[in-house]
C-alpha cells in the first residue's frame, strides 16, 4: 500500500496493493474519506472563525467612529452654549447698583 499526497492534508491518490483487496482496502478508503471530511470541516470552521473575527473588528471600528461623533457633537454643543452665554452677557451688561 502507498499513500500519495502533497503533505498538506488529505492524500491526493491512493495505491492499494493488497493480496486480499477486500476489507483492508475498504478501511483505507474509509480512512481517506474521513480525513478529507475532517479537513473540509476544519476549513469551514476556520472560515467561520475568521468571518466572526472580521465582523468583531468591523463592529469595534464602528463603535469607535460613533464614539468620536458623539464626542464631537458634545464639543459643538458646549461651544454653542459658551457662545450663547457670552453673547447674552455682552447684550445685557451688569450695571453697578442694579
Amino acid at each position: 500500500m502507498r499513500l500519495g499526497g502533497d503533505g498538506g492534508g488529505a492524500p491526493a491518490a491512493v495505491e492499494l496493493s493488497d493480496d486480499e483487496g477486500g476489507p483492508r482496502s475498504a478501511m483505507l478508503q474509509q480512512n481517506i474519506d474521513l480525513r478529507r471530511r475532517l479537513d473540509e470541516e476544519h476549513c469551514g470552521y476556520r472560515r467561520k472563525l475568521q468571518t466572526y473575527q472580521d465582523e468583531q473588528l468591523r463592529q469595534a471600528q464602528l463603535v469607535q467612529v460613533l464614539q468620536a461623533k458623539v464626542r464631537n457633537n458634545r464639543n459643538i454643543k458646549q461651544t454653542d452654549s459658551l457662545l450663547c452665554v457670552r453673547a447674552n452677557s455682552a447684550s445685557y451688561p451688569l450695571r453697578d447698583g442694579k
